[in-house]
């Protein structure tokens, strides 16, 4: 065959092979987006269109980074990968130890509150006097009555007595409340302090052994030691000085302090000590023979005492108690609610801040993306 035709097949033989450049097709495809940590991934096909799907695990929350990445036709994805971070780094041991303490914390402030409210109104009653009730006798019919002794008028209330006048270190004084009594011995406390010979401020109480005779006449003994500082006048005049400081001058703590402590005394009574209460306008007397002191202190003289001092303590102190729970118990359970729903409102705040804090720390941020930047 000649050189010349040899060539010319061969020619058109490659011509045949070439492909024109309109007629060629690329496969794309986009790469394997890719994970991240405490992250679930949904991968849908990596060709143009198609899509991957990111889900933060549970306990982790967004952070930066889309939901939903696109293969585009240039062979690459769309978006950033999903981070997510943990929310609240607390494990389950820790949580059960803070609820644990949570609800012990919150039993003890219940706790707290009631035991304040129940004190709050124990220290109520026994600021107005009410464990202390005088014979009735005393402040109704006429309420002025004639001390024989003093020869000064007294005035009662139920629980007060004016009039019964006395010097202590040079200052006259005139009132005395009632703060307790045992059967019918009564402790007054004087409404007002002095300044003793040491510059302090001294309390004093009297100490009555009070005897009914009839509706317009009793008699009483005191009963305290008689006074060695020459403080109080008349001379010896039996009172009650508890020890003061600089620091306390307010006297024995009436809630725990017996009645018969503030009459204690190792001097024997003399006559002059028999004192009469005749109610102004009356005449009835009775004699020193007649007046008779029953000791110890809190003796039962009940053949001479009258029924509403017999009676006084026991009654007021029931009726005391009484009307302490009718009013601490309601009052109670309503100050608990109250301090409970305060409490669990701060906790849940304190909570909420507490998680801010910590998210903050970890870097968790509390927006979500837009545009399929965030969760949905």
């Amino acid at each position: 065959m000649p050189k010349q035709r040899i060539k010319t097949s061969l020619y058109f033989f490659l011509k045949s092979l070439r492909i024109h450049e309109d007629e060629i097709v690329f496969a794309i495809t986009c790469p394997d987006p890719g994970e991240s940590d405490h992250v679930t991934r949904q991968l849908n096909g990596n060709n143009p269109t198609e899509t991957v799907v990111y889900k933060c695990d549970s306990g982790y929350d967004y952070f930066s980074g889309n939901t939903t990445r696109v293969c585009g036709s240039d062979g690459q994805w769309s978006g950033e990968k999903l981070v997510c971070r943990a929310y609240l780094a607390v494990s389950n041991e820790q949580s059960n130890y803070i609820i644990a303490g949570t609800i012990s914390g919150l039993l003890m402030d219940i706790f707290r509150a009631f035991k304040c409210v129940v004190l709050l109104t124990w220290m109520i009653f026994k600021k107005s006097g009410s464990t202390c009730t005088l014979p009735a006798e005393l402040y109704n019919g006429g309420n002025t009555w004639t001390d024989i002794a003093l020869q000064k008028t007294i005035t009662f209330t139920t629980n007060k007595m004016t009039g019964f006048e006395i010097e202590l270190a040079g200052e006259t004084k005139d009132a005395f409340t009632c703060i307790s009594n045992t059967g019918n011995v009564y402790v007054f406390k004087c409404d007002s302090t002095f300044t003793n010979i040491d510059f302090f401020k001294q309390p004093s109480f009297l100490c009555m052994k009070m005897v009914k005779v009839s509706g317009n006449l009793f008699y009483y003994h005191l009963l305290s030691e008689p006074d060695g500082t020459r403080q109080a006048k008349p001379d010896n005049f039996r009172i009650y000085f508890p020890a003061v400081s600089l620091f306390t001058s307010t006297g024995p703590d009436l809630a725990s302090t017996p009645t018969c402590d503030y009459c204690s005394f190792t001097t024997p009574h003399s006559d002059s000590d028999f004192r009469m209460l005749q109610r102004q306008g009356t005449s009835e007397n009775i004699t020193q023979s007649e007046a008779t002191l029953c000791l110890p202190c809190d003796a039962d003289c009940s053949e001479s005492q009258s029924p509403q001092s017999n009676s006084s303590k026991t009654d007021s102190d029931d009726s005391n108690v009484l009307l302490i729970v009718a009013i601490a118990v309601p009052t109670g359970v309503v100050a608990v609610i109250g301090v409970s729903a305060i409490i669990v409102v701060v906790m849940y705040k304190t909570l909420i801040m507490n998680g801010a804090k910590v998210a903050a720390v970890k870097g968790v941020s509390t927006t979500t993306g837009t545009n399929g930047g965030g969760p949905t």
